[in-house]
């Protein structure tokens, strides 16, 4: 199967931005305290909305460790191996702010505390969760293509939902999720 090489081409063109700045000291002492350049977030932006077309598995653990690598999002918990992330800086999904990133890869995510299971591995799954009601979430993503509908059209790996991660701390703002699941496309 096609890996979503644009997506990682991207998010690997941030992480050189990224290393070159920090190369020539430009970034270096000032890395932490302030956000990073805003050409590695648009680029890291559309390598999620690449993820979730779903169209290819997700890689999910590229993509998380770029995010961190280029100091984009921080680990908050994690539970049966399912880890939780949170926006360093504001990232935005079709227009709507990003509140957490969650996903699965067992074993594969860098700078994270081991996650013990209880029963079977989750699937390996990116979701993003954004501020905003599902039925917005829903039209803009019917609008850039993310999500078709029709009698024949079918993209089971692909969800949209009126709910956050549960790991993600309840909130009373409207939070929907967009999630991209692998092994759905073979089926």
């Amino acid at each position: 199967m096609a890996k979503p090489a644009l997506s990682y081409a991207i998010l690997a063109a941030g992480m050189i931005a990224a290393a070159s700045f920090v190369a020539t000291g430009t970034l270096a002492a000032r890395a932490h305290k302030h956000s990073p350049p805003k050409s590695i977030v648009a680029s890291t932006e559309a390598a999620l909305r690449d993820q979730l077309k779903c169209t290819d598995d997700p890689e999910v653990a590229r993509a998380i460790n770029a995010m961190q690598s280029n100091h984009l999002i921080k680990y908050v918990a994690d539970e049966n191996a399912i880890y939780l992330f949170e926006p360093k800086t504001e990232m935005r999904f079709l227009g709507f702010k990003i509140i957490y990133i969650s996903g699965a890869e067992y074993g594969e995510f860098k700078g994270v505390p081991g996650s013990t299971m209880a029963g079977t591995a989750p699937p390996v799954f990116i979701e993003i969760d954004v501020a905003a009601p599902v039925s917005e979430l829903r039209r803009r993503a019917l609008e850039a293509g993310l999500l078709q509908e029709g009698p024949n059209y079918r993209n089971p790996g692909l969800k949209i939902s009126a709910m956050a991660s549960y790991l993600a701390p309840k909130s009373q703002s409207p939070i929907s999720s967009v999630t991209c699941t692998r092994g759905y496309l073979d089926r």
